[in-house]
């Protein structure tokens, strides 16, 4: 039964990510918000909420093993498997802007989060400074490599209904965040779960299962 509930609670979250993505990029092109300025928040917002979810559960149960582990997983995974598979199949080309400014900035922020850390905790200082590192982040580098990427994203993700109302989409949208955190509370619980059952570390439950599930969306 825990594994239903776990494989049901990956479920959510991918459903959950696609339609709030879409019903979003809908009522946001409803009120003539600027397309790259919904591919900043909305899609990935969007994209990230299984992560989001999970880790924000996770750590409000004070499992902060799964919650680290699924951050530090999700990263790992997105890097190595995804990039990796991808080179594999087909040679990517990078430009070269991306490797000067984005990858060293990646580089950057990976630091200091070790700096962080090193007093084996992250308080609310850190918290604020990550995020104030996030928006630099939107504001500064997004605009140059993810606007023209992001138009064609955003209309492939929208919903068409037959009387383009503005009631299914926020009606969808509430539902889709409703599943998202359900599914989110679903994987937690289902995970521990397994953690007493196996008796292994929450942090390896993170890094593998909960990683790599929350990662595919």
């Amino acid at each position: 039964m825990t594994y239903i509930f776990l494989i049901t609670g990956f479920l959510l979250l991918f459903i959950g990510a696609d339609f709030f993505v879409s019903s979003s990029a809908n009522i946001s092109k409803t009120f003539n918000i600027n397309p790259f300025f919904m591919g900043l928040t909305i899609v990935a917002f969007g994209t990230s909420s299984p992560e989001l979810s999970v880790s924000l559960i996770s750590s409000l149960n004070g499992s902060y093993g799964l919650c680290i582990g699924n951050i530090i997983g999700s990263n790992l995974f997105n890097i190595l498997m995804v990039v990796g598979a991808l080179g594999f199949i087909k040679t990517l080309r990078v430009d070269n802007s991306i490797l000067k400014m984005e990858f060293l900035f990646l580089i950057f922020c990976s630091i200091t989060l070790l700096l962080l850390s090193m007093d084996n905790s992250l308080g609310r200082f850190d918290g604020i400074l990550l995020l104030l590192l996030f928006t630099y982040y939107m504001f500064s580098f997004s605009p140059i490599n993810n606007y023209r990427e992001s138009i064609p994203l955003i209309r492939n993700n929208i919903i068409k209904f037959k009387d383009n109302t503005k009631f299914y989409d926020i009606l969808i949208n509430i539902f889709s965040l409703l599943a998202i955190f359900t599914g989110g509370k679903m994987v937690v619980d289902s995970c521990l779960n397994i953690v007493d059952y196996l008796d292994i570390s929450s942090r390896l439950i993170g890094f593998t299962i909960v990683a790599i599930g929350t990662s595919l969306p």
